[in-house]
């Protein structure tokens, strides 16, 4: 059964294994009130991608979905 799951997958699957990537992620926030904090931050600061392998449970294209750097402001307000 191994043997077979194995050439099916070798069919699939253009490298068994997947280099392992690091992204990083930043953020800085601001507490104005008790009950006010504002923040910003960057996700995937150095802008890293992972492996891009055929029929993985991204999908067939290998990234899909996958958006890079981005970018991102908010705030919470907690009301009494």
């Amino acid at each position: 059964m191994i043997n077979e799951q194995r050439a099916i997958a070798d069919q699939i699957i253009d490298v068994p294994y997947v280099k392992a990537y690091r992204n990083h992620d930043i953020q800085v926030g601001y507490q104005w009130l008790e009950s006010l904090r504002t923040y910003i931050g960057i996700r995937n600061l150095t802008d890293e991608y992972p492996d891009k392998v055929r029929a993985s449970l991204n999908g067939f294209s290998g990234r899909q979905g996958y958006a890079g750097r981005t970018y991102y402001i908010g705030f919470n307000w907690q009301l009494d």
